[in-house]
């Protein structure tokens, strides 16, 4: 190689080296080795007192492993002797799939939860009805599976009650969203107002997407379970924005009868869909889908009964000085009676059968009484505007 350039490589690797992108890699080299030394301290401490903790256990682990291998042995070995063929294999194989896997799987999964327990905090100025909204996102999409969307692969895709009675519960949520949306905001914050927007938009969301877009399997999507988590945190960061004062919401006749008279709308469809099933599949002789009918509008029945219930405490004193309470208790009762009812067996029977029932009209016709209350509430309520 020639003196001359071997000098002008010389100098390119020390322009190099005192570049400032040279600097900033040595720099986040050191600050990586900082905190994994870091890391290692804090390892070794968290293992050096968990020492003793193992010690306690070890003697039941070694226990444990000589049962497990006192039990593994002999059905190995049993097996070993009868299975003599690979078409033995498959078979056991899908036996254990559609016997065990599915059947123990979906029995471990299924959870339909209509407990009332949840009680938000009112005293900091935020809405308790997007508490609890935020809870029932939380519940049924972070701590329990999300069943609507999973494919074959899941047990849970044998159920059919539980993901429709998901499905119930996040439509009425997102119908609770679209009412929260129309109400007009007073000194608010582009915060709180796009963080409403953004939390309505994202509930609008189809509950059955998993990885795939249904249009075309091979393009990859954003599930169900991802959008309503985001949903949530942005109605959590708007229900903070009205507690810290960066955005109002006034608490009065008006804004609560544009909330009914969406609500409204929404239980008039619901009530006219499951009428239009009666109709069509009550003659049928087995209704297999009269279970998931009833679990959605169960679902949704049981989300509104939570959802008006703190509805109620953040327009307490409205609904006190116009004598709303009482209605709004009323239709309260019915909600939760409708949200908590539990048949064994669900029927689609005849309307005019004598011997099976119709688990569907009753459903329904619990709905339409609470239908009542609120039409009766949105009557005071729009006389009440009128007058003013």
């Amino acid at each position: 190689m020639p003196l001359e350039k071997f000098e002008q490589l010389v100098k390119k690797r020390e322009s190099l080296f005192k570049s400032k992108k040279f600097e900033q890699l040595i720099k986040k080299r050191d600050l990586f080795l900082k905190k994994h030394k870091l890391f290692a301290k804090k390892m070794h401490f968290y293992i050096k007192k968990a020492q003793p903790f193992f010690g306690r256990i070890s003697p039941y682990i070694k226990k444990c492993t000589e049962t497990i291998k006192n039990l593994y042995t002999p059905v190995i070995s049993f097996l070993k002797s009868k299975i003599t063929s690979w078409w033995q294999v498959v078979i056991i194989v899908l036996f254990c799939i559609i016997f065990l896997y599915y059947p123990i799987g979906s029995l471990i999964i299924n959870d339909i939860d209509t407990s009332s327990d949840f009680h938000p905090q009112t005293s900091d100025g935020r809405l308790a009805s997007v508490d609890t909204m935020s809870h029932l996102i939380n519940r049924e999409v972070h701590h329990k599976l999300w069943t609507p969307n999973l494919p074959f692969l899941f047990p849970s895709y044998v159920l059919d009650n539980m993901p429709a009675f998901q499905t119930g519960i996040m439509s009425a949520v997102s119908q609770m969203a679209r009412a929260i949306d129309t109400l007009p905001l007073s000194k608010a914050s582009d915060t709180a107002r796009n963080s409403r927007t953004e939390g309505t938009k994202l509930l609008q969301y189809p509950p059955d997407i998993w990885l795939f877009s249904p249009q075309n399997k091979l393009l990859p999507v954003t599930s169900s379970n991802t959008q309503y988590k985001k949903a949530r945190k942005n109605y959590n960061i708007f229900n903070q924005e009205i507690a810290s004062g960066n955005a109002v919401l006034d608490r009065t006749p008006q804004n609560l009868l544009l909330m009914m008279l969406i609500i409204k709308k929404d239980l008039e469809n619901t009530i006219g869909k499951t009428e239009n099933h009666i109709r069509e599949e009550s003659l049928s002789f087995i209704d297999f889908s009269a279970d998931t009918v009833f679990y959605f509008e169960k679902g949704k029945l049981y989300a509104y009964s939570q959802i008006f219930r703190d509805l109620g405490l953040d327009f307490k004193d409205t609904m006190i000085r116009y004598d709303i309470y009482q209605q709004w208790t009323s239709m309260l009762s019915v909600l939760n009676e409708g949200g908590t009812y539990e048949p064994m067996i669900i029927r689609n029977a005849s309307p005019d059968s004598s011997f099976a029932p119709n688990h569907l009209i009753t459903l329904n016709s619990l709905a339409s009484r609470s239908l009542d209350h609120i039409n009766n509430i949105i009557i005071k309520l729009t006389n009440l505007t009128d007058t003013k």
